[in-house]
């Protein structure tokens, strides 16, 4: 299937030389301004998106199902489905739908966009209202991505219809896309997207290209709880602008409260600083999030956009399970000390993995386990002296230096479903691993829940 979009690029770039009219005259500039068809794929479609200034090409999401193809993701499940509702100026509206689902390392998705005007008056020779007509667009499209050494590769394939009751017509168009994710001292992830490069759209006699544009994205992480989203956009029938935004995760027990807020500086000049500024908030639970999005045109109005997301299924990915032995039941025993190492952490924050040991000795001491805290004395000296790598022979010289019984550690990183936390347990008595396994979580805000699960883990029957 990896086939597919390398064959689908190659189709693009051979047929498009022999059509004229991909790009409108004087492009990339303001002049060519209202020289493009189906202005309806220019705007994202997610309330997220639209909340964060309209960046998001950069964020392993859902959403992105109708944006960038290759950052398409499921948050640690096998399938999803996508609802957007956007009420827009003068009574037009737009609905989005979609479904995508993971099948090994490749993401698949198909989905709709429909675009109304409104209803008008429809009126004879005499200026009599014989009745009423409602323009539309519509995009069909399905998409797939793949990941392969740290960077994801994606392409959407879209047939995009206008009918305007006299006239119609119809054409086909690519997204393609990359996102790079960072290594582990680079924790910042670039995005690069082509939109709707196709043929162009002719109707009543003319024809006009589509709203070909090119984005540079970057997320960059600037603590565990907040993200920061910039991206400078060229689109062919204006010139290049900047866009910005920011998305804060208020973890709560029974959800997650995302505050948003972004700049668009499209509309700038036309519009002024209510034409540049949006916001938003959302609400996770657990696989199921719900968005929304204001968002100001200055004196023309505002509108509104509405997101629902339903993630479904279980992905987890075939990975070889180290065999636990009959030691594991003295995990039982509360009189014995645990000692919770850092985790490496690889994809997420630089102190995340410190952060994490913090949280899951806490829950351990909740639960009435003895430990020898990370904040002891005995303890931060014996740390000190065990370098990275946390494998299980720096988690043997941790037990022997602080005295106690068991010692968890390992590792903390992103992959393209979600954030994984593989933990193991080191018995000092039967001088091994004694317990090993993986729990996923959507991102890694989900601190709370992460840690209550480790915790019941590493103290589980086998």
């Amino acid at each position: 299937m990896k086939k597919i979009f390398p064959a689908l690029l190659s189709f693009f770039f051979i047929i498009s030389p022999l059509h004229s009219g991909i790009l409108p005259d004087n492009a990339f500039s303001k002049d060519a301004r209202g020289t493009t068809s189906a202005s309806f794929l220019k705007n994202v479609s997610s309330a997220r998106f639209f909340g964060l200034g309209q960046t998001g090409s950069e964020l392993a999401a859902p959403d992105n199902l109708f944006y960038n193809p290759a950052a398409m993701g499921l948050y640690g499940h096998s399938s999803g489905l996508l609802m957007n509702y956007q009420a827009l100026l003068e009574g037009s509206y737009r609905t989005d739908l979609g479904y995508l689902w993971k099948e090994g390392s490749c993401h698949y998705g198909f989905g709709l966009i429909y675009n109304s005007y409104g209803a008008f008056d429809r009126m004879d020779a005499r200026g009599t209202v014989s009745g009423s007509f409602a323009p539309y667009d519509y995009a069909l499209f399905s998409g797939i991505s793949f990941e392969k050494n740290g960077i994801s590769y994606g392409a959407n394939l879209k047939f995009i219809s206008e009918d305007l009751v006299y006239e119609s017509a119809s054409s086909a168009a690519l997204d393609l896309g990359l996102l790079i994710r960072g290594n582990k001292k680079d924790k910042k992830e670039y995005s690069l997207l082509v939109r709707n490069l196709g043929l162009p759209m002719k109707l009543g006699g003319e024809s006009s290209p589509l709203p070909l544009e090119v984005t540079g994205g970057l997320r960059y992480p600037y603590s565990n709880l907040l993200d920061l989203l910039f991206e400078i956009k060229f689109p062919c029938d204006d010139e290049p602008y900047l866009a910005a935004g920011g998305e804060f995760v208020l973890p709560l027990d029974i959800f997650d409260f995302t505050l948003r807020s972004g700049f668009n500086f499209k509309n700038r000049e036309e519009m002024g600083f209510m034409g540049v500024f949006s916001a938003g908030f959302g609400l996770n639970f657990s696989g199921k999030s719900l968005d929304y999005a204001y968002v100001p045109y200055g004196e023309l109005g505002e509108t509104h956009r509405l997101s629902f997301n339903y993630m479904f299924g279980e992905y987890r990915e075939k990975e070889k399970e180290e065999k636990v032995s009959e030691a594991a039941q003295a995990l039982f025993l509360k009189n014995k000390k645990f000692a919770v190492m850092d985790f490496e952490a690889s994809g997420v924050s630089e102190n995340y993995g410190s952060f994490m040991a913090n949280n899951v000795e806490k829950e351990l001491a909740e639960n009435g386990y003895a430990l020898i805290s990370r904040g002891d004395f005995a303890f931060i000296k014996a740390a000190a002296e065990v370098p990275p790598p946390y494998d299980e022979a720096a988690a043997a010289a941790l037990c022997r230096g602080v005295k106690a019984d068991y010692c968890v550690y390992g590792a903390v990183g992103r992959r393209k479903e979600g954030v994984a936390f593989m933990v193991k347990v080191y018995d000092l008595n039967a001088d091994r691993t004694v317990k090993s396994f993986t729990v996923m979580a959507a991102d890694e805000y989900k601190f709370n829940p992460v840690s209550e699960k480790i915790a019941e883990e590493i103290t589980k029957a086998e």
